[in-house]
């Protein structure tokens, strides 16, 4: 593994952290380049990134959270509890398709050009604006594509059923328990202590500052930053009961339509069944891996 992103270091400038394990046990833990190329700051196991899209294995855990206490059936359609979402087509579509990524609904991370200044904090109901009066692409359920939409009126469910912020219900009910202290959102344009800056590359590799996206656009979709020991302790948090039951980590990581589970991925990879999720952001990408089955578990975030 050090052979290989040694290499990668080389011949492709990487620069993250990265940890590996087996059996709950860290094998491989290391930093390469750098967390802030203008201040010479390096890359350690503790830097913080953004996860963009892995936040969706956190949303997906917090519907099921609710669902395993009653509060919500992954049978009900949305329209049960968003009342200012337009009845058609939304009737049609269940919060099991929002998970799944099957409900055909319009994606609003294609319009989120639109909006003049993406450096500003935006509402969920701004974001669903972009994206609620569209006509459907597909039947729900006919077929599977990834889907942020879903995953913004997950985090609106989630706010509307527990009664609390979506990110306070996270932090709650599933970082704090884990000890993920590390992990969180930037509730406005600041840095967070010990982040890492995100990074494009220009003519002849040179590296120049990501352009400023607002938390806010990513919301329950992609908002997160976390480190790759924080991970560990999410992959170790789903290897219990602690967070969620058996049925419902069952129910987590099984394939619908193109191998999506609810907020992973479902793969097999050198013939083992693995769960995986990615996530990018302007000067940010991001995977963690794990293989249930050989209990081994990878972060790369960069």
């Amino acid at each position: 593994m050090r052979a290989y992103l040694n290499a990668a270091c080389r011949f492709w400038n990487f620069q993250g952290s990265v940890l590996a394990a087996k059996d709950g046990r860290v094998v491989l833990k290391v930093g390469y380049g750098l967390a802030d190329v203008d201040k010479r700051v390096p890359n350690t196991p503790a830097t913080k990134f953004s996860i963009a899209s892995i936040t969706k294995t956190f949303t997906a855990a917090a519907v099921l959270m609710l669902e395993e206490e009653g509060l919500l059936g992954l049978g009900d359609p949305i329209t049960k509890y968003m009342e200012d979402f337009p009845p058609e087509p939304a009737a049609k579509v269940t919060i099991h398709h929002l998970l799944s990524h099957t409900s055909g609904l319009a994606e609003a991370a294609a319009d989120l050009r639109s909006l003049s200044d993406l450096t500003q904090p935006r509402t969920p109901g701004e974001l669903m604006a972009l994206f609620k009066d569209k006509p459907l692409e597909f039947e729900p359920g006919a077929r599977s594509r990834y889907s942020n939409s879903g995953y913004v009126i997950l985090g609106q469910i989630i706010e509307r059923v527990s009664g609390r912020s979506y990110y306070d219900f996270v932090r709650e009910r599933i970082f704090l328990p884990l000890g993920m202290k590390e992990s969180g959102v930037r509730e406005d344009d600041h840095r967070v202590p010990e982040s890492a800056v995100g990074y494009v590359e220009g003519r002849e590799g040179r590296l120049m500052r990501a352009p400023i996206v607002h938390p806010s656009l990513g919301y329950s979709a992609g908002a997160f930053y976390s480190t790759v020991e924080d991970l560990l302790k999410w992959d170790r948090g789903l290897d219990s009961t602690k967070i969620l039951s058996r049925s419902s980590l069952e129910k987590m990581f099984t394939p619908f339509g193109d191998d999506f589970g609810y907020g992973w991925l479902i793969m097999k990879a050198w013939g083992r069944k693995s769960v995986a999720h990615g996530g990018g952001a302007p000067g940010f990408a991001s995977w963690i891996e794990r293989w249930p089955g050989e209990k081994a578990f990878v972060a790369v975030l960069s």
